[in-house]
């Protein structure tokens, strides 16, 4: 992805992570941009996922920081990660790595949850000299 976002809502509400591209996209349907982000699997299989976030609290600490993969609406198990971030506005690198069975027509979602009220964290905030800052990585095995 190419673009902050700020997290927003009630605290340990789960909301989708957006992304506005797609690098390499092959077995997989997903459009970019807007408030629908399925990714939709064209072929059943083993897959290894990995995700990489950069995250920034922006209003307190500590602040909890959950992320996790959902698949047609449920956890994934072992594909959540949580922080406890102890420092506003230094942003943080975190990435998680796990296998999963998915299905042809299965939806995979990103989503993340803080435990405040309100805007408090910067998903994907801006660090470094390259564009792309969250990743997602879905390679069949």
């Amino acid at each position: 992805d190419t673009t902050d976002q700020t997290v927003t809502g009630s605290s340990g509400s789960f909301q989708d992570v957006k992304y506005n591209t797609n690098a390499i996209i092959n077995g997989w349907t997903h459009t970019t941009g807007g408030s629908n982000q399925n990714f939709v699997c064209n072929q059943t299989g083993i897959y290894d996922v990995t995700y990489v976030a950069q995250i920034q609290t922006t209003i307190k600490v500590p602040q909890e920081v959950s992320m996790r993969e959902v698949l047609n609406g449920t956890e994934i198990s072992g594909s959540q990660f949580v922080i406890t971030d102890q420092a506003v506005n230094t942003p943080r690198i975190w990435s998680t790595r796990f296998l999963v069975s998915i299905n042809n027509g299965d939806i995979l979602k990103i989503q993340i949850a803080i435990d405040v009220t309100g805007a408090g964290t910067q998903l994907a905030a801006g660090e470094g000299f390259g564009t792309v800052r969250s990743s997602t990585r879905i390679v069949i095995v």
